[in-house]
């Protein structure tokens, strides 16, 4: 009786802890979504280095002599335009496919790679290669 008791407090006092898919106790599901955000990333990225866009989307636009998945590809700037990131994107053409959905991107260059990869097979399932100047 008195361990029944307990427990319904326990439940009318913080009734918002519950358990998360990332299988923690926690009151603070900001956190727990977080974590399960960064575990889909990681598993989305791994799926795009299996399967890669095409050489000519990437290869010439943000340096050839960088390897595939580097920091310095996803961060490149074009100084002549607004384009930037490992497929060098217009800002015009990054907000147009949802890049303004992700918060703290106000530009190709500054998204996340797992957002610069996932809008840039947007941009080749709608505009197909015609989209990058070296698949022409």
């Amino acid at each position: 009786m008195i361990l029944a008791t307990a427990a319904t407090l326990l439940a009318t006092v913080a009734p918002a802890c519950q358990t998360h898919a990332c299988e923690v106790r926690t009151c603070d599901a900001s956190s727990c979504r977080e974590r399960v955000a960064r575990r889909r990333s990681r598993a989305e990225m791994r799926r795009y280095r299996r399967r890669q866009m095409p050489w000519c989307t990437w290869g010439p636009e943000s340096g050839a002599a960088l390897p595939p998945f580097s920091v310095r590809r996803y961060r490149a700037r074009n100084p002549a335009s607004t384009a930037g990131g490992k497929f060098q994107v217009l800002d015009s053409t990054f907000h147009g496919v949802g890049g303004a959905d992700y918060p703290g991107t106000h530009d190709a260059a500054q998204a996340p790679p797992v957002v610069q990869e996932r809008l840039a097979r947007r941009v080749l399932a709608v505009q197909g290669l015609r989209a990058w100047v070296g698949c022409r």
